[in-house]
């Protein structure tokens, strides 16, 4: 069995709700490095004692957490810091975005910055390996469309596979993970594009273009593209 981490951490400078106290002190700890993933926490007992609170808010301060995958709960082993970003960690903030009511114009800025960063990235990297998984992604729509026979479900599908291999050929597991979550954001309006033929069609040629300027490492042929199938989401969507 993994030993605890000294519950001595976890005494609290400041008194704040009792379910606030442990979630803010977790977070701490984590982000200072003083626990890391992988790590057991103390058992409810000793967090109250060390954190001054009630073991029944330790135990939903705990349950807060591991609804939002910072935090495995292992029944009969104990609580453990999570040791892999998994989708719950976006979840909340996905429906937070989505609550709020988020303008278009705000969600094409978003867009805008990851995706014009995102090929900036990859004409960094030396060599043309990090490409050959966007072309195959775009291949597959290619198919996909000349079948005649694919819904737009498919379309989109393949669509978000060709946007997921741009992020995967940065070789930023951060920036994976965080443009796969922002990708959920435009999915409805991703499928909206490919319920209308042409403006897939249209989705399509723009992919084309934005290979071939990561290819020839052209960032301003790459911009171009990337800003029109921006405008183009936006006019169609």
């Amino acid at each position: 069995m993994v030993p605890a981490v000294d519950s001595e951490l976890f005494k609290a400078p400041q008194r704040k709700t009792a379910v606030e106290t442990v979630i803010s002190k977790i977070k701490e700890l984590i982000l200072t490095g003083q626990i890391k993933p992988g790590d057991r926490l103390p058992n409810e007992l000793e967090l109250s004692q060390s954190l001054g609170a009630s073991r029944g808010s330790v135990r939903e301060a705990l349950k807060i957490l591991d609804a939002f995958g910072i935090i495995e709960i292992k029944r009969g082993d104990g609580t453990y810091i999570a040791d892999s970003v998994n989708s719950k960690m976006f979840d909340h903030i996905l429906f937070h975005i989505i609550l709020s009511g988020v303008d278009k114009h705000s969600l094409m800025e978003l867009r805008e910055l990851m995706e014009i960063g995102i090929a900036r990235i990859i004409m960094k990297r030396t060599g043309t390996d990090s490409i050959a998984p966007i072309r195959q992604a775009h291949s597959e729509m290619q198919a996909l469309i000349q079948s005649g026979s694919a819904d737009p479900q498919q379309l989109t599908q393949a669509d978000l596979a060709f946007h997921q291999a741009l992020a995967d050929a940065t070789g930023n597991d951060l920036i994976v993970k965080i443009y796969g979550f922002v990708l959920e954001l435009f999915i409805p309006s991703i499928l909206a594009t490919h319920t209308n033929k042409r403006h897939g069609l249209n989705a399509f040629r723009l992919h084309t273009q934005i290979i071939d300027a990561l290819e020839e490492k052209d960032m301003e042929k790459a911009k171009a593209a990337l800003l029109e199938s921006i405008d183009d989401w936006v006019r169609y969507s």
